[in-house]
């Protein structure tokens, strides 16, 4: 489970306008859009999915966050 919050975001001048994650082969297994910043405080469960590598992109105004996801399963 991956939570998120919109505010303070990106130094706190953008809100967060889109939320995506892709897998290693770039198809996506989540995505959220919001509007004028309306996402608030987001819980993303991704347990579900196989392990692996997954990347968390978050968009806010003009800029864009990549972070690297590592799901283990014992």
């Amino acid at each position: 489970t991956i939570g998120m919050m919109d505010s303070p975001s990106f130094g706190g001048r953008s809100p967060v306008n889109k939320i995506e994650i892709t897998n290693v082969l770039g198809e996506k297994i989540y995505q959220a859009a919001f509007v004028n910043g309306a996402g608030g405080k987001q819980t993303i469960d991704i347990s579900f999915q196989p392990g692996g590598v997954y990347f968390l992109k978050v968009e806010a105004g003009e800029k864009i966050l990549v972070q690297k996801i590592i799901i283990r399963k014992y």
